[in-house]
């Protein structure tokens, strides 16, 4: 039988993490191991973890904070030492509360897929519900292809998941600048596929003060700025075996963000965006994706001046 490795990032914590591990102790199928990285955590963090005898916890202590990704990065890397290609990772946040069946139903629901997630609970600092559903809270697609996943798109978040254990051996090292969450996905829908489920499998805090969450829009500038990055690393990742079709698509993207970052109008790229509209905006509907595919030829100098973007 498969095993199913927890991995959990800590950093100053203490306010939730007891209500996060009675949460994992609860759960009706049993992980068989949790690895803890914590961060150096200033907090009773670390003693909190060292009271619950009754988890099966090796707990990683950073020296020095080397920051969210690196530390779960840690996490991941010291679970794969102790699975086979047919084990799986869970990854856990601190500050949220499992459902008791998360393990059980994701497990159950994978199937052949590298990845699946399920849904949340929202809840706010105190524990208190303020939406049923994070899908209907944070409107993520429920599906993402591989060409919806290069344009920086992410419909995952990593507290929700269940991942092969093959796979996470592939993803580590996370690309600088990438979410893990975001990287880990991309990286399973170019391999053996993500599966979403309608259950609910956690109660999602958010607090105010959460390393990732629903994170505010970026200004153009700053969008075109970090898809481009974006884009320039995924053509150079080995890990992302593209097709032949998808590795010309992100470079005729990333040709396009290029000249919308450089250039004033680009009325040029009109033909190639109106090919691509329903992967470009597939959630707009027919008027909102006219707009936006003429706004699409106009370069950030000429947003700046006459639309008063930044």
């Amino acid at each position: 039988m498969p095993k199913i490795m927890v991995a959990l990032a800590t950093y100053n914590g203490a306010r939730y993490l007891g209500e996060m591990l009675r949460s994992l102790a609860r759960q009706t199928r049993k992980p068989e191991k949790i690895f803890v990285a914590d961060d150096a955590s200033t907090d009773s963090t670390v003693q909190i973890l060292e009271a619950f005898k009754e988890l099966p916890m090796a707990i990683i202590r950073q020296e020095r904070n080397s920051g969210f990704v690196a530390n779960f990065s840690t996490a991941i890397e010291t679970a794969l030492r102790e699975c086979s290609d047919e084990d799986f990772i869970a990854l856990a946040d601190q500050d949220d509360v499992w459902l008791p069946e998360k393990l059980e139903i994701l497990e159950r629901e994978i199937g052949c897929a590298d990845l699946v997630f399920g849904d949340a609970e929202v809840i706010d600092a105190e524990g208190k519900l303020t939406a049923a559903s994070w899908r209907e809270f944070a409107k993520p697609e429920a599906t993402l292809s591989v060409r919806e996943r290069v344009q920086s798109r992410c419909n995952v978040g990593g507290c929700m998941t269940l991942c092969r254990a093959s796979l996470m051996k592939k993803a580590l090292p996370i690309p600088q600048h990438f979410a893990h969450d975001e990287w880990i996905s991309l990286l399973a829908t170019v391999n053996a596929g993500v599966k979403s489920v309608d259950q609910k499998v956690i109660r999602y805090r958010i607090h105010g003060k959460n390393t990732v969450g629903v994170s505010p829009a970026l200004c153009m500038s700053e969008l075109l700025k970090r898809n481009i990055r974006n884009a320039e690393t995924m053509l150079s990742e080995p890990r992302l075996e593209f097709t032949a079709g998808d590795r010309q698509f992100l470079e005729r993207y990333l040709k396009h963000l290029k000249k919308t970052r450089d250039g004033l109008l680009n009325p040029e790229e009109l033909p190639w965006i109106f090919r691509n509209r329903r992967v470009l905006f597939r959630k707009a509907g027919a008027l909102k994706t006219a707009e936006r595919i003429l706004f699409s030829c106009v370069g950030l100098r000429f947003a700046k001046i006459f639309f008063g973007k930044s």
